[in-house]
């Protein structure tokens, strides 16, 4: 049998969701225009070896990487995946390992969230090594945006204690929304590994 509600609890009430609806609408809104972008160094070991490397990934696409979970708009994204076609020009090479490294990641020009992004190259982490037996390869970076959560959201939630990974999650968000992944890769041509034909 349900109660009578007096005016008073059902503006109790109307104000709890009202204040969840708006802390829910806030924390999707961090996420806006959280975009990836990464720069390419290439090492050069031997005069007689050059290393090209290409970016295949399709351009003007915009989209907004999220973290795992707060995908709600159209254009939000959990995971960007950029492509990239490495050559070898060199005479002789029948086999080498290339290792890819990310490294240099910052959020709107400043690492201290940094750690929040995650990169993955060809499903090796961050610093992957392919063996090189063709004269072209593919190389796929995959990047993805962990969400900030702090002690206070572990406790709530009821998360393991390692689970926390800033101090403040609110400091994250500001500090995140609207701001550039900006990331580095090296590629490198490992000369002690390489066979070259006689």
């Amino acid at each position: 049998m349900l109660k009578k509600l007096t005016v008073l609890q059902i503006i109790i009430l109307l104000l709890i969701f009202l204040s969840f609806f708006i802390t829910l609408t806030t924390a999707f809104a961090h996420w806006r225009t959280v975009t990836a972008v990464g720069t390419v160094d290439v090492i050069l070991v031997h005069d007689e070896i050059e290393l090209v490397v290409t970016d295949l990934s399709p351009e003007g696409e915009e989209v907004v990487l999220v973290p795992k979970g707060q995908s709600h708009f159209p254009k939000d994204v959990e995971i960007i995946e950029r492509m990239y076609a490495v050559e070898v020009a060199a005479k002789g090479i029948k086999e080498a390992n290339l290792r890819i490294e990310a490294f240099d990641v910052t959020i709107g020009d400043d690492a201290l969230y940094a750690h929040l992004v995650k990169i993955d190259i060809s499903g090796q982490g961050a610093d992957a090594t392919v063996l090189f037996t063709q004269d072209t390869i593919l190389v796929l970076v995959s990047i993805t945006l962990q969400e900030p959560i702090d002690e206070e959201e572990v406790l709530l939630r009821g998360l393991t204690e390692d689970s926390a990974n800033v101090t403040s999650s609110q400091e994250a968000y500001r500090a995140i929304k609207n701001q550039d992944i900006v990331f580095r890769l090296r590629f490198t041509l490992n000369e002690n590994s390489a066979n070259k034909e006689n």
